[in-house]
């Protein structure tokens, strides 16, 4: 079966490629005698292109206020239950949609001064076959699954996602226009039963867990979910078509009058004991602190950390970086992963600039020896506040201070040493607007600052971000707009400033949807003081196009084709750079099996300006075509695989790579993953060094790297995780160059070594019991190891070895305890 469906993959794919210009002229009703279209035609035509509106019918149901407490154990007892009426006739959203659901739901809701309570009775002729796998917090795997997703404000971009499993394991996520933050985390009730009908949900979600606007009588946007994982089915209360935007086809709560939000003071102090052994050496600390969040009003939250402690958190994904670009790590810091969705909007905030490791002395101070440069500068504290007026205008105010960080030279000739100021006392600011209109649009407003107090160093970046969709949220416009500027009042330097445009404009949702995009940043553009840039100078644009069969069919649960051309030139010199044309299909069969397939071409000659590492210096490259391809099998079953492949070529340069990831459940309890990547890069040429020449070197790069992830879940309150990373990446050059002025290479005799071989090791283990109503007990041991030994052709065995068994290792052991106490419970306490 899975040979035949990867024949009927390919098959199909490649039915589509051979007929693709019948295809755009089926979909056009436009004969083109050759496959030279003029894009401007094309978007001109597509906007006038006839479409189906979506759907507008919303259901609503009327909550039930109540005087009766409520008891959340599953068991719908109570009588008010009975009094109120039902949510029910669920439509499919997938595989099929608009088709009455397999099995029967029902939703009731009630309410009092406190909190909001949903009720769901979802009914199964085969309640043993109910999966119901445990899972971490904010994870689910293969269970059933019941969702609400409430908007307070009904303005179909500011939701509230709750998801009970059918292990009662709970997940939150709030979401916005553009993004969804599943970092979020919110103190509610739920409770599960399993039935000899199916099984039912209760929850409580307090209104200090949600924002709402102040007024007497409100309508609330609300769709309920239902997740049948043995066959694969999604239904909801209001139909939704994934053609369009979820949250513009919501249903709506009725009949809630005269609820205001609570006084809302969270605490969550928090003690910690920590050690560390590294070198043969042994340091041991402990602290304590506290995190605090409190409602300014009832829209608007304070949240703060007072003298936090991040030493819990996952290790990063380290790798050798051979590019002129910075390695993008990923936040694992709770405080800047929660409920910070608003001040990334724009993608101005990368919140890894906060508290990281000071790159000054490394690049000021060659000629000392560095005996000790700390990895991170000290967080003293860090403060956010948010939320959304009734009026759906949003306002958020970040900000983060770090304290002097010193590093230890040691000067060549006289052995002295002395501490050096790395990074000074910093002051990090972020101030949003965000302005929401309809149920798709906004316009945004966003300023960062970066304040440097010895240097009296300001870097400031301005955006404004827009979205426009018409009535029926099929065409748009959107984009953003940044401004930045750098004034260094101690040097007296001349402010440098930069300009950066992003601009979309086309179909956004429907089977058929295409987008024109224009970006420019200028050459002195960047937002890389409290962003992500990985580079400016540059002038994109592109066309894409996608098709979409969201229906089953005969041969596929859904199917979908792509076609993106993308071309590339610098923004001062104006010169071009590349141009890239790629073909992409997805597809999922009814046995679940989903693959993939793209074709990447790059025909002309590139002309590479970031490679050398100095400006205005250019590297010439070859065309270059690739294609690569990946697949994911079901996850129902006990043995699940993933795998992905690729090949690459240009005149001097090969390349294939592939991963498999094979993932066993042993029980709904224990499960295994083990993720191999293998990458071999032969011929390529890059940057080694560079002194009166820039010198470029061909070489070949392997690199394996091998995870292995392990969960055992006791209950759906504790947990225990295991990650072991190694990665190997071997680097060998054959030869080397001089880059001419022209771009192109010449052979040199460069004497130097300059191969690498690297090592990585990490071990993560966690602990994590949630002993009361948003309350942790965690214990972590993190273990690492980093290992260059200089020696080449080895195999990974004999890395392996060396890395584990010859090198010092870093452990770190941590505990730590935080508790929530909620003001209102307190306050309700008889001493």
């Amino acid at each position: 079966m899975f040979v035949t469906n990867i024949f009927n993959f390919y098959k199909i794919l490649f039915f589509f490629i051979k007929n693709f210009g019948v295809f755009i002229k089926k979909i056009f009703f436009i004969k083109f005698e050759k496959m030279k279209i003029n894009l401007l035609f094309i978007m001109f035509f597509l906007f006038y292109f006839n479409v189906f509106g979506q759907n507008k019918n919303k259901k609503q149901i009327s909550a039930l206020r109540i005087s009766e407490k409520i008891i959340i154990d599953g068991d719908l007892s109570e009588l008010s239950w009975d009094k109120t009426n039902s949510a029910k006739d669920f439509k499919t959203n997938s595989p099929t949609m608009n088709e009455n659901a397999n099995q029967k739901t029902e939703v009731k809701i009630l309410y009092d001064d406190n909190a909001i309570y949903f009720a769901a009775i979802l009914y199964d002729t085969e309640p043993d076959k109910i999966l119901k796998e445990l899972s971490k917090r904010d994870s689910y795997n293969n269970t059933d699954l019941f969702t609400i997703t409430l908007n307070p404000y009904n303005d179909g971009q500011n939701i509230f996602n709750f998801k009970v499993t059918a292990s009662n394991v709970q997940l939150d996520i709030k979401s916005s226009a553009n993004s969804n933050d599943v970092n979020w985390n919110a103190v509610w009730e739920s409770e599960v039963k399993i039935t000899n009908f199916g099984w039912t949900v209760e929850i409580k979600i307090p209104y200090s867990a949600i924002r709402f606007p102040a007024k007497e009588e409100q309508i609330w946007g609300v769709n309920f979910w239902r997740t049948i994982r043995r066959i694969r089915e999604v239904s909801s209360w209001n139909f939704v078509d994934r053609a369009f935007s979820d949250g513009s086809q919501a249903g709506e709560i009725t009949n809630l009058k005269n609820i205001k939000a609570p006084f809302r003071l969270e605490l969550y102090p928090y003690l910690s004991a920590n050690y560390l052994k590294k070198n043969e050496a042994d340091a041991f600390s402990y602290s304590g602190g506290l995190d605090l969040k409190y409602g300014i009003s009832e829209s608007f939250t304070l949240d703060m950390t007072l003298i936090p402690d991040f030493g819990q958190t996952a290790s990063d994904n380290k790798v050798l970086n051979l590019t002129p670009y910075e390695t993008h790590y990923s936040e694992n810091r709770q405080f800047f992963t929660e409920g910070t969705e608003l001040f990334n909007k724009l993608g101005l905030f990368y919140s890894r600039r906060i508290g990281e490791k000071s790159s000054y002395i490394e690049n000021n101070y060659h000629e000392d020896e560095i005996v000790e440069n700390p990895k991170e500068t000290k967080l003293l504290n860090s403060t956010k506040i948010s939320g959304r007026t009734k009026n759906n205008l949003g306002i958020g105010i970040f900000n983060a201070t770090t304290e002097n960080t010193y590093s230890t030279l040691k000067d060549t000739l006289t052995g002295k040493e002395r501490d050096t100021l790395a990074e000074p006392l910093t002051n990090y600011n972020v101030i949003v607007l965000d302005k929401s209109f309809g149920k798709n649009s906004y316009l945004n407003f966003t300023n960062t600052n970066v304040f440097k107090h010895e240097t009296e160093n300001i870097k400031n970046v301005f955006g404004t971000g827009f979205k426009f969709l018409d009535k029926k949220n099929i065409y748009g416009i959107n984009g953003k707009i940044a401004f930045s500027s750098e004034n260094d009042t101690i040097k007296s330097t001349e402010n440098k400033s930069g300009l950066f445009t992003d601009l979309n404009v086309g179909k956004h949702y429907g089977n058929l949807y295409y987008i024109y995009n224009i970006k420019i940043l200028d050459d002195n553009y960047t937002h890389n003081a409290m962003g992500f840039l990985s580079r400016n100078n540059q002038i994109y644009n592109s066309f894409y196009i996608r098709y979409n069969i969201f229906e089953p069919t005969k041969y596929f649960l859904n199917f979908s084709i792509d076609f993106n051309f993308r071309n590339e030139s610098l923004y001062k010199p104006r010169r071009f750079t590349k141009t890239g044309i790629s073909i992409s299909s997805n597809i999922k069969f009814h046995n679940h099996l989903t693959m993939n397939f793209d074709i990447n071409t790059e025909p002309r000659e590139m002309s590479d300006y970031f490679e050398a590492r100095e400006n205005g210096v250019v590297f010439k490259k070859p065309a270059r075509h690739w294609m690569s391809s990946w697949f994911s099998s079901d996850y129902r079953k006990a043995f699940a695989l993933d795998g992905y492949w690729g090949i690459l070529n240009s005149n001097f340069r090969n390349s294939f790579w592939f991963g498999l990831t094979p993932i066993f459940r042993i029980n709904d309890k224990f499960s295994f993953r083990h993720s191999f990547a293998f990458d071999n890069d032969k011929g390529e040429r890059g940057y080694v060094t560079s002194d009166d020449n820039i010198i470029f070197g061909k070489r070949n790069v392997t690199a394996i790297v091998n995870t292995f992830n392990t969960t055992f879940v006791f209950n759906n309150k504790s947990f225990v995780s295991v990650k072991l990373r190694y990665y190997w990446k071997e680097v060998i050059h054959e030869k080397f160059y001089i880059l001419n002025e022209n771009g192109y290479l010449d052979d040199h005799l460069h004497s130097e070594n300059e191969d690498m071989n690297v090592n990585i090791y990490n071990f993560d283990l966690s602990y994590s019991w949630n002993f009361a109503a948003g309350s942790f007990i965690t214990l972590v041991w993190k273990q690492e190891i980093f290992n260059d030994i200089n020696d080449k052709n080895k195999d990974i065995i004999y890395n392996f070895k060396n890395t584990i068994l010859d090198e010092s290792q870093s452990n770190f052991f941590s505990i730590k305890i935080s508790y929530y106490l909620n003001y209102n419970s307190i306050k309700k306490l008889k001493f």
